[in-house]
């Protein structure tokens, strides 16, 4: 019975450690910051730096490699005295944290894929035309909304400080590279819809496709 017992004690302390990492690992995050987005080509005007604000999360699959998803809103003005933007991103992330720095300091590169949905509220707008050879002419014009998506690929690199474990302070920098743009706000139906002081309907050209934006976050958050 000693041996038996003797045989147990020694079988769950060498299961200890093995049960210990295997437990899920992960990391759960917060963040707010900036971004800039580079229309192409801008026919009526750029982009201005706008705030963002975000959600992501992660789980390892192997102690330098975890997968996960994150949520992503953001405010795109631009400098052509117009409503501005409205995007929200869903998509996935594969993060890689290398072993080093040690202690309480982490760095980690991420590569993610995922689609955006962009929106523009409607706005007025008042141009003025020169006839040739004529006087000029103001004309009020009542832009419709327009909405639209693309796909986003997201790179990012990014610093954790875990001075006081699971809590995290982190920074991320991330270049948001937008193609296959659809949708009424980027052109696809021919220009977004407007109407004139008369009320005769017309259409004025896309201000461009959002082929890609940088952005700097800080965050809080878990790393488990």
């Amino acid at each position: 019975m000693r041996k038996l017992l003797a045989s147990w004690f020694v079988l769950a302390v060498a299961l200890v450690p093995i049960n210990a990492q295997a437990q899920l690992r992960g990391d759960i995050g917060a963040y707010g910051g900036v971004s800039q987005r580079v229309i192409s080509p801008a026919t009526t005007g750029g982009a201005l730096p706008g705030p963002v604000f975000g959600l992501e999360g992660h789980v390892a699959l192997f102690p330098l490699l975890r997968i996960g998803a994150y949520v992503h809103g953001e405010l795109s003005p631009t400098n052509n005295d117009v409503a501005s933007r409205e995007m929200l991103a869903v998509g996935a992330r594969v993060k890689v944290v290398p072993p080093w720095p040690r202690g309480d300091w982490r760095i980690w590169f991420a590569l993610g894929a995922g689609y955006v949905a962009a929106y523009s509220p409607a706005y007025s707008q008042s141009l003025t035309l020169q006839p040739i050879n004529g006087v000029p002419q103001t004309t009020h014009l009542t832009v419709e909304s327009a909405g639209g998506g693309f796909v986003e690929l997201p790179i990012s690199i990014g610093v954790s400080y875990r001075k006081f474990k699971p809590f995290m302070l982190f920074a991320e920098l991330t270049g948001r590279i937008g193609f296959a743009f659809s949708g009424s706000l980027y052109g696809s139906t021919g220009g977004r819809g407007a109407k004139d002081d008369s009320g005769a309907p017309s259409a004025i050209a896309s201000d461009g496709h959002d082929v890609f934006g940088a952005g700097l976050v800080l965050g809080v958050g878990f790393d488990l």
